[in-house]
This record gives C-alpha cells, sequence and structure tokens, in this order.
C-alpha cells in the first residue's frame, strides 16, 4: 500500500473511508489503487481495493 492516505483526514463522524495509493504495484509500476475502510466497533477493517480495469504503469490511480 505505497504512499497510502497521503494525507488523509476525517472531520466529521464517518464509518467508511476510501483512501488512495498512488505508487499501488498491483497493476503495474505505479499504476495505483484506492482502498475502503468500514470502521466495525473500534477498529478500521479493510471491506474493499479498487483498481483500475484498464491501470498501467504511472497511472497513478487514487490520487485527486
Amino acid at each position: 500500500m505505497s504512499n497510502l492516505g497521503r494525507p488523509i483526514e476525517c472531520r466529521y463522524e464517518c464509518d467508511l473511508l476510501v483512501i488512495g495509493a498512488e505508487d499501488d504495484d498491483q497493476r503495474g509500476e505505479s499504476a495505483g489503487a484506492a482502498y475502503v475502510f468500514r470502521l466495525a466497533g473500534e477498529q478500521w477493517e479493510l471491506d474493499a481495493t479498487l483498481l483500475a480495469s484498464d491501470g498501467e504503469t504511472k497511472d497513478r490511480f487514487g490520487t485527486s
């Protein structure tokens, strides 16, 4: 999960976070990904990993 959540802020009560990881390499070097976390009680749990279906090297999916 390279560069996961750089930066991240939750200003309001929430139970779902989507956090980008621009340097994730699952679809190629720095193709990127986004990770969905849900609050379960007092712990955050990974719920899903989002990858671009057409992801390629240096796409940096997950950045804004």
